[in-house]
């Protein structure tokens, strides 16, 4: 399994579709969630999950955003919402053959939590729309609940990886045996507990991502009296304390913001030639504080190269997705 730094050909998505997963703010979320596409699609091509009637919604959308429809498709496969990262496929790629695979692993909505048996299906209805070879794995894995480096490790959390609700009368030899053999991992790394009030449980992409092979940005937060502050001193501890194949990790603390809890600032997407990633209110302290000096801010955008020109879609089968990237070069081996 390549970084997410790495080529791409294109980033998969799944269309808001649950009102009631966003109380109170559905009506916001298709504009915004098209200003999203619209942003990636500036870099390289989308595919969108947009079954049935969410079709013209989502055309509707991108059309209003400006978005380069060019380069985005929508594709009818149901999903149960959005959360693409998670439930959708987690693609690899052979390093000797270079042929393109994706590996399908089970999603319940986060141990259970919410409906999620349309969501469980989205992988193997992409590798069928592909025509991909699919490696299935009996556990429960989200694509945002690890983080890789690569070239071979692969980062996670306790609480959720070893959560009841996931792990409950689990074979835990087989499920690193599966991690491993599945994404090409020669080291499992783990950190402790999440961010209060997630429903993931702590997913790893909210608190710690390589951003190159042995570089770690992780959240740290500042205020004593959140609930967040020791959890995470503990978290950077273990981070700091790491030595994988006998090498230090390179750890950058990125400040939680100043703003309510379930404001999570660490929700963002590589690209190559641009981090995408939300804009929060008040702006970030790291910006202020030169915390991301090779990153202009441009609102939704964060262009990392001058060079900004679109990259030209590749030819099918090549596809990627927010659950993971379709790379040139992988560590898999079959």
């Amino acid at each position: 399994m390549p970084a997410e730094w790495e080529p791409q050909s294109a980033t998969w998505l799944s269309w808001p579709s649950n009102t009631a997963l966003w109380p109170g703010h559905y009506d916001l979320i298709p504009a915004k969630f098209a200003e999203f596409a619209a942003a990636i699609a500036e870099f390289q091509p989308v595919k969108i999950n947009a079954a049935g009637k969410l079709r013209a919604e989502a055309e509707h959308a991108l059309k209003a955003a400006k978005a380069d429809l060019s380069v985005i498709e929508l594709t009818d496969i149901a999903t149960d919402d959005v959360w693409c990262r998670d439930h959708g496929p987690i693609f690899v790629k052979n390093d000797a053959t270079r042929e393109l695979a994706l590996t399908d692993w089970e999603f319940h909505g986060w141990g259970g939590k919410f409906e999620a048996s349309l969501d469980n299906q989205v992988p193997g209805k992409v590798a069928a729309r592909l025509g991909l070879k699919k490696f299935s794995y009996p556990f429960e894995l989200e694509g945002g609940g690890i983080e890789v480096s690569g070239d071979g490790l692969l980062l996670t959390t306790e609480a959720v990886q070893n959560n009841p609700n996931r792990a409950e009368g689990r074979d835990d030899a087989a499920f690193h045996a599966a991690i491993r053999d599945g994404l090409a991992i020669d080291e499992l790394l783990w950190i402790g507990e999440g961010l209060a009030n997630d429903d993931t449980d702590g997913h790893i992409d909210n608190l710690a991502r390589f951003i190159a092979p042995r570089t770690i940005l992780a959240v740290a937060e500042a205020n004593k009296a959140s609930p967040n502050y020791a959890p995470l001193q503990e978290n950077l501890k273990r981070l700091r304390e790491m030595r994988p194949r006998q090498q230090r990790l390179d750890v950058i603390e990125l400040p939680m913001p100043p703003a309510e809890p379930r404001q999570l600032p660490h929700r963002q997407r590589w690209r190559p030639g641009a981090l995408v990633r939300p804009r929060l209110r008040p702006a970030g302290p790291w910006h202020h504080r030169g915390l991301l000096p090779w990153a202009e801010d441009r609102g939704h955008r964060l262009p990392l190269a001058a060079d900004r020109r679109r990259r030209p879609a590749l030819p099918q089968p090549a596809a990627a997705g927010l659950s993971a990237a379709e790379p040139r070069g992988g560590k898999l081996a079959w």
